[in-house]
C-alpha cells in the first residue's frame, strides 16, 4: 500500500492556509467572547457599586446582578431594580439589541415587586444607548437621569421600543464610564465613591480605593452565589471599615520606636489572651463615654464639641493607670507596662470611635 502523497500544488496550500486562518479566526472569536463576558460581569459589579452610592445613605440591602436584575432595597421598603449591560465600544452596533433586552427583564421586575418598585434603571457604559440618533449630552457619567429630564427626541425612542405597559414614569438611564484598559476601567467609579465620602466627617477618612475593593469582593460573590440572597446594610458598612480597622493597631504601635519591639512582642501576646473578650472592650469604651460626658457637664455648655475633643489620645494619658489589673500577671518593666497599657487602650477606642462614627453617619 502505497505512502499518502502530500498536497503540494498551489491549491492544496491555499486549503491549508484557508483551513489555518479559519482556525486563528476561531481562537479570536472565542477569546473575545470570553473577553466580552468577564467584561460584562465587572461591569455589573460596577454597576451594581455604582448605584450602591447613589443610595449610600437610604438603602438597607443590594443584590448583585446574578439570575436576577441588581435591586436596591430602601429605608422606606422601597425598591430599585436596575439592568447593566455593557460593551467594548462606547457606540455599539449592539446598542438596540441590549436595550430591548434590558426592557423585557425591568418589565419582568416590575411585575415582580409591583407597586413596591420605585424606579427602574438601565445601567450601560454605551453612549448611544438608543441608537445611532441618541442625543448623548442626556445623561452625564454616573448620573441616573430619569425618564421626565430626557429630552423629546430620547422620549420619543423609549417610546419605541419599550413595551406597551413599561412603566415608562418611573424609568431611567444611567451612563457609565467603562471603556479602556483594566487598570483604568473603573477610575470615574473609584472618583464617584471618594466624591461620595468626602461629604461626611468620618467616612471621608476612610480608603476610597479599599473600600471599593472591598465592596468589589462581596459583590462578585453575591452575584456569583445562588443561595446569598442579599449584601444588607450592615456587611456593606463592615467592608467599608474593615481595612481601617486592621491599620489602627499598626499606626497606634509604631508611634513610638523607643521600645517598640519589646512592647509589639507584649502586644501580641496580650491580644491572643483576652483583648478582644466583650467585658474588655465595654469596660474601656463604657469608660471613656463617662468621662466625656463629665468633660461636657463640667464645662457648664451646650457646645457638643467639648465632649467630641475629648480624645482616645487624652482619656489614655489621664487613665491608663486604672487598667494596670489587665497586665498584672505579664510581670513587665514599668516602662513596657505603661506604654503597652497605653497601646491597648488606644487600639480599642480608635476602633470604638470609628465604627460608632461610621454607624451614626450611615444611620445604622
Amino acid at each position: 500500500m502505497s505512502n499518502p502523497v502530500e498536497l503540494t500544488t498551489d491549491a492544496g496550500r491555499k486549503d491549508k492556509d484557508c483551513f489555518l486562518q479559519s482556525e486563528e479566526v476561531k481562537e479570536k472569536l472565542t477569546d473575545r467572547r470570553a473577553n466580552c463576558t468577564i467584561n460584562g460581569f465587572q461591569f455589573q459589579t460596577v454597576a451594581a457599586i455604582s448605584l450602591l452610592i447613589d443610595h449610600l445613605y437610604d438603602f438597607q440591602s443590594i443584590k448583585n446582578e446574578g439570575e436576577d436584575d441588581i435591586v436596591v432595597r430602601l429605608s422606606n421598603e422601597k425598591v430599585i431594580c436596575a439592568q447593566a449591560k455593557s460593551s467594548s465600544d462606547e457606540n455599539s452596533k449592539n446598542a438596540l439589541d441590549y436595550l430591548k433586552k434590558s426592557f423585557e427583564s425591568l418589565s419582568d421586575d416590575m411585575i415582580k415587586f409591583k407597586t413596591n418598585c420605585s424606579q427602574l434603571v438601565y445601567i450601560t457604559n454605551i453612549n448611544s444607548m438608543f441608537g445611532n440618533t441618541t442625543i448623548v449630552d442626556d445623561f452625564p457619567s454616573g448620573i441616573t437621569v430619569s425618564y421626565n429630564e430626557f429630552s423629546q427626541k430620547n422620549k420619543e425612542l423609549v417610546k419605541k421600543y419599550a413595551p406597551t405597559s413599561f412603566g415608562i414614569d418611573i424609568y431611567g438611564v444611567q451612563f457609565l464610564k467603562y471603556i479602556g484598559d483594566d487598570e483604568k476601567k473603573e477610575t470615574w467609579i473609584r472618583s464617584k465613591l471618594e466624591r461620595k465620602l468626602s461629604d461626611r466627617k468620618t467616612l471621608k477618612l476612610l480608603n476610597p480605593d479599599c473600600v471599593f475593593d472591598t465592596w468589589k469582593k462581596y459583590l462578585d460573590y453575591n452575584a456569583g452565589n445562588k443561595s446569598s440572597a442579599v449584601c444588607n446594610k450592615k456587611r456593606i458598612v463592615w467592608g467599608m471599615i474593615l481595612h481601617k480597622i486592621d491599620r489602627i493597631e499598626q499606626s497606634i504601635s509604631a508611634e513610638d520606636s523607643e521600645d517598640y519591639s519589646d512592647v509589639s512582642i507584649q502586644y501580641s501576646k496580650f491580644i491572643t489572651r483576652c483583648s478582644e473578650r466583650f467585658e474588655l472592650i465595654s469596660r474601656i469604651s463604657g469608660n471613656y463615654e463617662i468621662c466625656r460626658s463629665e468633660t461636657l457637664f463640667k464645662s457648664h455648655t451646650s457646645d457638643i464639641s467639648d465632649k467630641l475633643n475629648y480624645s482616645p489620645t487624652q482619656f489614655t494619658k489621664d487613665h491608663w493607670k486604672d487598667y494596670k489589673d489587665l497586665v498584672s500577671e505579664m510581670d513587665l518593666e514599668p516602662i513596657i507596662e505603661e506604654k503597652l497599657l497605653k497601646v491597648i487602650i488606644q487600639t480599642i477606642l480608635q476602633k470604638f470611635r470609628l465604627i460608632e462614627g461610621v454607624k451614626a453617619e450611615m444611620g445604622i
